[in-house]
């Protein structure tokens, strides 16, 4: 036995380091181990890492914790002194607590940081019998070197998924770890036993609401034979059909459109845009428990025609804009309306948003036309002769649209509040940007932002992701020129442009989509085609709206605290190392 053990290790470490070499795995590996290794790869994960990024505090007060924690108590027992571990992981992989009695194990597993609130996601320690088990979802077997990284080649370990016993949907993830030259036959089942148990006592720790969510879930699909799928702001139920047409759609977006319905008196229709592109027509039911609603009922029609999809996705018909948000509708038609009634007005946002584009369409479907005077020339220029150029095309060339507004001088300010109060030429043929930063714009920049008028905002790409599909295939077709070369997006690649953060905003997606277009030459672009920082972005499902809040508590700690990070880590109840990784991992994110 010994001498098995010791050829398998010498085999799989020979293994592992031919895919390290070439990229490519002998045949003695095992297939699900070689493509764990293929993600940890694409993920960046080096394998020289010898032990886990720092860590977090994690809460115990959770429905997970409160149902295992009973369970593990009495595994723990059962196990007595024996060299194995016990973990107990959420569904970002993040350790939530661990039992082990075995003193040597612990220190090994200490040397690792495979302790609480460590995160042992495959995207950042690789092949793992805890991380990997989120991404296979089902039980999972890693043994000495078919481990990834260096620091884990001394165990085995086994994990198995625990699944809600409501919507399926996986809670969390039990882990058994020993050392390689302890393992044995009996420790995977003992995994999947805990997790059921864990499951069993999760559905007795169902709310009244779950319940009644689940039984007005079971009493639509019997009768129905479209896709299904319940939802409150912490659950999602779905019957075969709706979990496959649903791949990639965030919890996010499926509760925006509940909550909606869910403060509607009875049941009313709504469009629902799919990862890929398609956009569905959907009817939503509220669910209460008698005295307010806390959830809804989604009962999904067929995909719409290809040409009822571009129909919906362009209303109103703007050239050059797509999204199918309420918002983002919301926002064209007053853009339309004030062009068409002569109002005028600034459009704001971040820079890359499409604000002179918006007005651009917004003109050419009005038939009308302006020129583009930029106020970022008027440093380069002067005061006095950009005024009397925009003068000049306000007279003779229909209107103007001022560019960068917020980077105008305070005489430049002055002389355009005059023009605007001159009526033979002014106010109903001037329209304006202005771009969102960080620096607050002047005080003569705000009076002529508020003498034009009505201001609107155009979101950012990161607030209305939901439009990134229809925004992606009109950008496509553009490139390709809209002939048989237009490629087609697979869920993976659409998931993570919908998860990146895009600084850059429309004109950062374009450049992607350019670039990927005329690479691709027609056919499917996948997840392996995009750009690795796209690649490396992408997250589980639930660990979006998460990572938002964290960026969001980051940054607002930091502008308190004039960018001291040691008083920003102690407002924020984590260690200064934390905060630096933090801030190394979201980057961009919180500029």
């Amino acid at each position: 036995m010994a001498a098995r053990a010791d050829e398998f290790v010498r085999t799989g470490r020979a293994a592992r380091e031919i895919f390290l070499t070439t990229g490519r795995a002998p045949s003695r590996v095992r297939q699900q181990i070689e493509a764990s290794w293929r993600r940890s790869s694409v993920s960046g994960v080096r394998p020289e890492l010898r032990q886990l990024p720092d860590v977090d505090l994690v809460e115990l007060n959770g429905r997970l914790y409160v149902a295992a924690k009973p369970v593990l108590q009495d595994l723990g027992e059962r196990l007595g002194d024996t060299s194995t571990s016990v973990m107990l992981a959420d569904r970002n992989a993040r350790v939530i607590t661990r039992w082990v009695s075995d003193h040597g194990l612990r220190r090994r597993l200490d040397r690792a940081n495979s302790v609480d609130g460590a995160s042992l996601h495959e995207e950042v320690a690789g092949t793992n019998g805890l991380g990997s088990v989120l991404v296979e979802g089902i039980p999972v077997e890693v043994k000495g070197p078919e481990h990834y990284i260096d620091a884990f080649q001394g165990f085995s370990c086994v994990g198995a998924p625990v699944r809600h016993p409501l919507s399926g949907q996986i809670e969390g993830v039990v882990t058994l770890a020993v050392r390689y030259e302890d393992s044995n036959e009996l420790l995977l089942p003992l995994a999947v036993q805990v997790a059921e148990d864990i499951q069993q006592r999760m559905l007795l720790q169902a709310t009244a609401r779950e319940r009644m969510l689940l039984d007005t879930f079971l009493s639509v699909a019997r009768r129905s034979t479209r896709p299904v799928v319940a939802v409150t702001d912490q659950l999602v139920i779905t019957n075969p059909a709706a979990a496959r047409l649903l791949d990639g759609v965030d919890h996010a977006l499926l509760w925006e459109i509940a909550a909606n319905g869910s403060a509607a008196a009875g049941s009313r229709r709504t469009e629902l845009p799919l990862s890929g592109g398609e956009v569905v027509s959907a009817r939503v039911r509220p669910v209460d428990d008698g005295l307010v609603a806390f959830g809804a009922v989604i009962e999904i029609d067929p995909p719409l025609p290809a040409t009822s999809r571009q129909a919906a996705s362009a209303l109103p018909s703007l050239p050059g804009m797509a999204g199918n948000s309420a918002a983002w509708q919301s926002l064209c038609s007053t853009a339309l309306r004030n062009v068409r009634e002569g109002r005028p007005m600034v459009i704001s946002g971040e820079r890359g948003t499409g604000k002179v584009a918006l007005l651009m369409a917004a003109l050419s479907v009005s038939g009308k036309s302006m020129i583009v005077v930029d106020a970022a020339m008027e440093p380069v220029l002067g005061a006095a002769a950009w005024v009397r150029s925009l003068h000049e095309v306000l007279a003779h060339d229909g209107g103007a649209i001022i560019r960068h507004v917020n980077l105008l001088g305070e005489q430049a300010c002055a002389a355009v509040c005059a023009i605007l109060d001159d009526r033979g030429i002014g106010g109903s043929r001037m329209l304006a940007t202005c771009s969102i930063s960080d620096a607050r714009p002047s005080g003569a920049v705000m009076a002529l932002i508020e003498r034009l008028g009505s201001t609107l905002e155009v979101p950012a790409l990161r607030s209305r992701r939901e439009d990134i599909p229809d925004i992606v295939a009109m950008l496509a077709r553009r490139h390709a020129g809209g002939g048989p070369l237009t490629p087609r997006w697979n869920s993976d690649a659409m998931h993570a442009l919908m998860n990146a953060q895009w600084p850059g905003n429309v004109r950062e997606l374009e450049s992607v989509v350019r670039e990927l277009v005329g690479a691709a030459k027609g056919g499917e672009i996948r997840l392996a085609d995009l750009p690795n920082r796209l690649r490396h972005r992408v997250r589980q499902p639930g660990r979006a709206e998460l990572e938002q809040a964290e960026i969001q508590a980051i940054r607002s700690a930091l502008a308190e605290h004039g960018g001291n990070k040691q008083r920003s880590a102690r407002a924020l109840g984590i260690s200064r190392s934390t905060l630096y990784r933090k801030l190394e991992s979201f980057g961009p994110d919180l500029a």
